[in-house]
């Protein structure tokens, strides 16, 4: 489950940020202002408490965890399109698309979609690793995936007795080593996918 969690709120808040940076990119003006100010805004909060309030009032469940973390995990992927759009925007070739009467979704559609792709495939391990570590914290603090469905932040939380911390460690030493073995592994992809795609780079 703690895997599920976190690769269905990295897609859904990298979804959410290309729509939003492409929109940025691409229009410009107003509705850049708009989407960076709105991005500033979601950054200004303390993810984790606000996550914890809101699921505290929906109700925990695996769709509303999903959806409360990719609304304030999507900004990374906004940023990071919008980037991308702004440099391609200054491309002839979309100079000219525009020039024949191109709208600004064909624009999208036939030249800014492919450039970001590269991108968006290492925020979506990024995005994947810290979804992971949210999920942890939310169903350690006993806000998460509910029983009998298994994660493990649930396992965390079942093992804070002080006896069962001292006289058996296996039943919280092997969900706490896979949540940092985990977030590790996802890091590491992140890491060669970037310099896969760019080589310029690496170190």
């Amino acid at each position: 489950m703690s895997l599920t969690v976190g690769i269905c709120a990295a897609i859904s808040a990298t979804l959410i940020g290309a729509i939003l940076g492409l929109m940025a990119g691409v229009a410009g003006g107003w509705v850049d202002s708009v989407i960076m100010r709105l991005v500033d805004i979601v950054l200004s909060f303390p993810s984790l408490v606000v996550i914890l309030l809101l699921v505290a009032i929906l109700g925990p469940s695996l769709f509303t965890i999903i959806i409360v973390i990719a609304l304030f995990e999507w900004p990374m992927a906004c940023r990071i399109v919008r980037q991308v759009s702004l440099s391609v925007k200054e491309t002839e070739y979309v100079s000219i698309s525009r020039a024949i009467g191109s709208s600004d979704f064909q624009t999208m559609y036939r030249h800014m979609v492919g450039p970001v792709i590269s991108p968006l495939t290492v925020v979506v391990t990024l995005l994947s690793a810290g979804a992971i570590l949210l999920e942890a914290a939310l169903s350690f603090l006993g806000l998460g995936v509910e029983h009998p469905q298994a994660s493990w932040g649930g396992m965390l939380q079942d093992a804070q007795s002080l006896t069962i911390l001292q006289e058996m460690p296996w039943l919280w030493l092997p969900p706490g080593i896979a949540i940092a073995l985990t977030v590790l592994a996802l890091n590491f992809i992140g890491d060669a996918l970037r310099d896969a795609f760019d080589p310029r780079q690496s170190p």
